[in-house]
């Protein structure tokens, strides 16, 4: 079964919580691939984890960078995963990827994931309830669904509508 693990930040946020997510993956030896919408938020995510912090390193790498499948993370604009990674993150997903990372013919052999990440902010036109409906519109049924909220503080609540068993 897959964990899928819906987090909602703000949009001022959203780099932040991304950095704070790939740091914990990779803290925790757990090779992660990143899927952002497009090659321009690609290089922004690329951009952020390097000067995320001066006392951690984030070792990673985009397809523009020589042996990227070697890398613990790995930022890309494609439904791919080329460094086997255990965990998908999805920074603000459009329908798209979304409904392409859940086909029957995605690249990603959903039977090697662990666990989906998907990042959201408060801006963002594609919310929760429409990302269980596109889970439940693939018919992909062998996850268990959280949401998360980042308060103003910085930390992460469950909401109530915490656990779904799709």
């Amino acid at each position: 079964m897959i964990k899928i693990s819906c987090y909602k930040t703000k949009q001022d946020l959203l780099a932040k919580a991304f950095c704070q997510l790939a740091q914990k993956c990779y803290s925790n030896s757990i090779n992660t691939c990143v899927i952002a919408n497009n090659s321009d938020f690609v290089m922004e995510l690329d951009r952020v984890l390097w000067t995320y912090s001066k006392k951690y390193f984030i070792p990673h790498a985009t397809s523009q960078d020589p042996f990227h499948q070697e890398q613990p993370i790995y930022i890309t604009h494609s439904i791919e995963n080329p460094n086997n990674s255990k965990i998908i993150i999805l920074v603000n997903p459009t329908e798209d990827n979304l409904l392409k990372l859940f086909s029957s013919t995605s690249d990603v052999k959903l039977n090697t994931i662990e666990k989906i990440m998907i990042i959201f902010d408060d801006v963002q036109r594609m919310q929760f309830s429409e990302i269980k409906a596109l889970l439940l519109k693939t018919k992909f049924n062998n996850s268990e669904i959280s949401l998360f909220e980042q308060l103003n503080s910085g930390t992460w609540q469950a909401t109530s509508e915490q656990i779904h068993n799709l």
